[in-house]
């Protein structure tokens, strides 16, 4: 049962990090928005490699 929804909760994950990187750090310097987006590239390889899941 490890993993069994791991590629859907990807998604709730990943829009939390682009509101996070372009609404809320909108006018911030890259160095605030640098963080949310490299947790929304980590949860887009999650997203497409499938860690975890079963086949």
């Amino acid at each position: 049962m490890i993993g069994f929804k791991t590629r859907l909760a990807t998604i709730p994950l990943m829009i939390t990090m682009l509101v996070a990187a372009f609404y809320i750090h909108g006018a911030d310097p890259f160095g605030k928005k640098q963080l949310s987006l490299i947790f929304f590239t980590l949860f887009l390889s999650i997203l497409i490699s499938g860690v975890l899941t079963t086949p």
